[in-house]
């Protein structure tokens, strides 16, 4: 009889799980300040708003005193 010990690090495993949608929204919140053109003295903020055409949430970049 053979045993196998399998010893996995917690670091290694998931700490939370997302569903599609949550990734989708991660996503669009860190793509919404990759391209800013903020003051040096300022930082980008991702902020939902809702679109006024077409009705849906996104995030805007908005340049905020640090």
């Amino acid at each position: 009889m053979f045993m196998v010990i399998l010893m996995v690090s917690s670091e290694s495993l998931p700490h939370e799980v997302l569903s599609h949608d949550e990734l989708v929204e991660k996503e669009n919140l860190r793509k919404a300040c990759e391209n800013n053109m903020c003051h040096a003295f300022t930082e980008c903020q991702p902020v939902k708003q809702k679109n006024k055409d077409s009705g849906d949430w996104e995030y805007v970049p908005i340049c905020m005193k640090g």
